[in-house]
């Protein structure tokens, strides 16, 4: 577990605000086009879609990422999130 949210973390400092697909995707161990199309479904819960259509944006807020993956809780490691 220390692992992965140490793993977490560094995602977070790398990306204050806001997290690439593939970043993510490669986080969550799944293909980051199920996590686009997961997106766009609006069935993931720490990511949305703007501007839907051929030049949609995919948004992953780093805050929303980080608090999905700890319940909520903060973790004391000196990281800044």
């Amino acid at each position: 577990m220390n692992e992965t949210i140490a793993k977490l973390e560094e995602i977070c400092q790398k990306y204050p605000q806001s997290i690439p697909v593939a970043v993510a995707a490669e986080f969550e161990g799944i293909d980051p086009e199920t996590l686009r199309t997961a997106l766009k479904n609006k069935t993931c819960p720490f990511g949305y879609i703007s501007n839907p259509g051929y030049r949609a944006k995919f948004v992953i807020p780093t805050l929303t990422f980080y608090m999905f993956h700890t319940c909520g809780r903060v973790f004391d490691t000196g990281a800044v999130v």
